[in-house]
């Protein structure tokens, strides 16, 4: 009993001698918790906006004008962060080269792209006899930090309104084949895009171009 009392003894003096420090250091705990959870929350609340400006890109053909598009089916905008694509088995990317240097590889390849995607799906007649197009090949020149807003359907390239409207007038049977055939070859464009949230957080890529993500030379 005597050595339990004098055990008392001998905290009760620790206490009493080192207050300040064991305030001090209790203070310490309290806000490191108190950080721990701020810090906790900031995350969760940072985790929560970035998932509700999250963008949801893809491409895929659209027939409503005849178009190989991406479109942005998230909350939140698709910024581009690069553009790559396939030709002749080489990867070309959109990084690192001037905006008239861009423009001019990828309007030659969106058009010869898109033309060879009509001309293999459009009916022989009259768009196409002897090997010659009757028909415009559009191109939208996407940018890196071009912005695709949410719901937002922006074409990569488009077949031309008038053919599309002479197109899209033939008989239901004729239309089924030809898009089903366009479908087809619009998906197999060796075309791959980079987009990222807006607080570049999230970032995805769309479509396909062999190893390209790997090698992106120029």
């Amino acid at each position: 009993m005597g050595r339990i009392l004098s055990a008392l003894k001998r905290t009760f003096a620790f206490f009493g001698t080192n207050v300040s420090v064991i305030v001090s250091i209790s203070s310490m705990l309290i806000a490191l918790t108190s950080l721990t959870y701020t810090i906790s929350a900031q995350n969760a609340d940072l985790q929560y906006k970035e998932i509700a400006i999250q963008p949801r890109p893809d491409i895929s053909p659209l027939w409503e004008d005849v178009s190989l598009s991406v479109k942005n089916l998230g909350l939140g905008p698709a910024v581009v962060e690069e553009i790559v694509f396939l030709k002749d088995g080489k990867c070309v990317s959109s990084n690192g080269k001037t905006v008239a240097k861009w423009n001019e590889e990828y309007a030659e390849f969106l058009k010869e792209t898109g033309s060879k995607v009509f001309s293999s799906s459009l009916p022989p007649m009259p768009w196409t006899k002897a090997g010659q197009k009757a028909y415009d090949v559009e191109v939208d020149l996407l940018q890196e930090n071009d912005t695709v807003r949410p719901n937002e359907n922006r074409y990569l390239f488009r077949l031309d309104e008038g053919t599309r409207k002479q197109l899209q007038a033939l008989d239901g049977s004729v239309q089924a084949a030809v898009k089903q055939k366009f479908a087809r070859d619009a998906y197999a464009v060796p075309l791959l895009l980079v987009l990222c949230s807006a607080t570049n957080r999230t970032c995805m890529s769309v479509g396909h171009a062999g190893k390209c993500l790997e090698d992106t030379g120029d």
